[in-house]
């Protein structure tokens, strides 16, 4: 099911923005280990939180964990549609842009804030799902919606890979999801969505529902890009019928 929190990987993520910095001269060792002390209340909150899933997956449904947690100075989200909990840190300086490093389920990225929204990005009259960071834009036609179906075909679909440091921009490149290879999986009828939108963010995602009739296949696929990353990741998941 979309947005089970529990029945699928669970992902914790702490998020480290230093999109505009100004560093004290006078006491700058004393700074970085207010960051650092900042950092590390984060991770050790995410650490309970991650602790407290994983104890809900071996007992009965309907069991709950409390735990206390203290995030003064973090931002808290949970979004269901990606099957994360995030932790954002505002203007610290303790890790180079566009680090990525995983300890277990904890990921933790570090770079500038990222945007994501609706926009006729390639010109060609039809409205476009955007993603973009200062290193990458990219974009997947606007489809459907939950409630309305249309037809959908993820060889067509994305419509803009633009790599701003390269200044390479790939215009409706080639692409495609195969479920076992099988071309009738690459297309069918379903919806496309922004799981996040607007400015400031840490990371999004475009959310694109495949229902593959002739395959008699659905899917979930999701293709997210975080704040400094020039790259996008993309997960397929839920799928039935193989």
């Amino acid at each position: 099911m979309k947005g089970d929190m529990i029945s699928g990987v669970i992902v914790v993520i702490i998020i480290v923005t230093s999109s505009i910095l100004v560093l004290n001269a006078v006491n700058p060792i004393i700074d970085e280990s207010r960051d650092f002390q900042k950092f590390n209340e984060a991770k050790e909150t995410l650490n309970k939180i991650d602790t407290a899933i994983s104890d809900l997956l071996f007992v009965a449904p309907g069991a709950r964990r409390s735990i206390d947690i203290d995030v003064q100075d973090s931002r808290l989200s949970v979004s269901g549609s990606d099957d994360k909990i995030k932790l954002r840190i505002d203007n610290v300086d303790i890790f180079s842009s566009g680090l990525r490093a995983e300890e277990g389920n904890i990921l933790i990225t570090s770079g500038p804030s990222m945007k994501a929204y609706e926009s006729d990005i390639d010109g060609d009259g039809n409205t476009d799902l955007v993603l973009e960071n200062g290193l990458l834009i990219f974009a997947i036609r606007k489809i459907g919606s939950p409630s309305s179906h249309a037809t959908v075909n993820t060889t067509t679909m994305v419509t803009m890979m633009l790599n701003k440091r390269l200044s390479v921009n790939v215009s409706h490149p080639r692409s495609g999801i195969f479920v076992d290879d099988r071309e009738t999986t690459s297309y069918g009828i379903g919806y496309s969505e922004l799981t996040r939108l607007g400015e400031g963010l840490d990371s999004s995602s475009i959310h694109v529902f495949v229902n593959a009739t002739a395959a008699n296949v659905t899917y979930d696929a999701t293709f997210s890009l975080s704040t400094s990353l020039d790259f996008i990741d993309l997960q397929a998941s839920h799928v039935t019928g193989v």
